[in-house]
């Protein structure tokens, strides 16, 4: 999942930057102020899922880290506790 939306992302910015570069010429006209707006549009995109590629693969590796001290914990013959609320 991870790989998908790091993939994604990369290529939906690359694409906005193409789309940005190729309306510039025809501001003037229609057609380049929409390739600039849907260029952006597109750009903002794609850094956004490359975000939250970063922001999942970090919650990924707090899941392993988690599900490992847990296996250790029980190898170990200890129960996990929660840790304790502070006000």
């Amino acid at each position: 999942m991870v790989l998908v939306l790091m993939s994604l992302g990369a290529v939906l910015t690359v694409v906005g930057m193409a789309c940005v570069a190729y309306g510039i010429p025809y501001n003037e006209f229609g057609i380049g102020n929409t390739l600039i707006g849907a260029g952006i549009t597109a750009f903002s995109a794609g850094l956004l899922l490359v975000g939250l590629a970063v922001v999942l693969r970090e919650l990924v590796a707090i899941r392993t880290a988690l599900a490992a001290a847990a296996a250790a914990g029980a190898l170990a013959g200890e129960r996990a506790e929660p840790p304790a609320r502070g006000r």
